[in-house]
């Protein structure tokens, strides 16, 4: 993705609150994190969790009840959500068919994405509903994590761009304003895709404990 020189307002926002703790934050996903085989990468993900906005780690998969099964619903359930996609990826990254596909590297960069994917929902915290564009909130969030880290950043814009394209064929803006998002051009974007497609799904029902 093209890199910003701003924060945009969402991102902002994320840095504003503090009802939960960096270490509360980092510790909700301290198994998926454990999948990331790399320890500068691992390291990265944690901050980029601590400086993603409290709500990500308390309200549900779908504002809207409409487009995630139950597990996901209610408080928590977004967290729940992205355990379940990082599970599905993990799983089928350790199949032989899928050993073959992906180096190590791009496997630990496949679950940091995921781990990432949802990380801001919403333009403003206090917004009822999650944003359209929030593929492209979450992206920043780690493109300017980067900036403060200086952290490899050719491997952020790749696990940016993952994050960005997370919609697959869901590129529109669902208010009516056109065209927002780019649709996944590798095999790992589309992998991504995949895994938050497949956990999002309501007549799959997931333990994501």
């Amino acid at each position: 993705m093209e890199r910003e020189s701003y924060v945009c307002r969402a991102c902002q926002a994320a840095r504003e609150t503090n009802g939960t703790t960096a270490a509360q934050k980092v510790a909700a996903f301290e198994n998926e994190l454990r999948e990331i085989k790399n320890d500068a990468l691992r390291s990265f993900v944690a901050r980029c969790l601590e400086a993603a906005p409290d709500y990500f780690f308390e309200m549900p998969a779908s504002t809207t009840g409409r487009h995630h099964p139950n597990y996901a619903l209610g408080q928590g359930g977004l967290v729940r959500h992205v355990k379940a996609a990082v599970r599905v990826a993990v799983d089928l990254m350790a199949l032989k068919c899928g050993a073959a596909v992906f180096s190590d590297d791009e496997k630990d960069e496949i679950v940091a994405a995921l781990i990432l994917h949802d990380c801001v929902k919403k333009e403003n915290p206090s917004d009822k509903y999650a944003s359209a564009r929030h593929p492209i909130f979450a992206a920043r969030l780690i493109l300017k994590t980067q900036e403060e880290t200086g952290f490899d950043y050719w491997r952020a814009c790749r696990i940016a761009d993952m994050v960005e394209r997370h919609m697959g064929q869901w590129t529109t803006d669902w208010r009516g304003g056109g065209v927002i998002l780019k649709e996944p051009a590798t095999a790992a974007e589309r992998f991504v895709h995949t895994c938050d497609f497949i956990a999002s799904r309501k007549y799959i029902e997931i333990s994501a404990g």
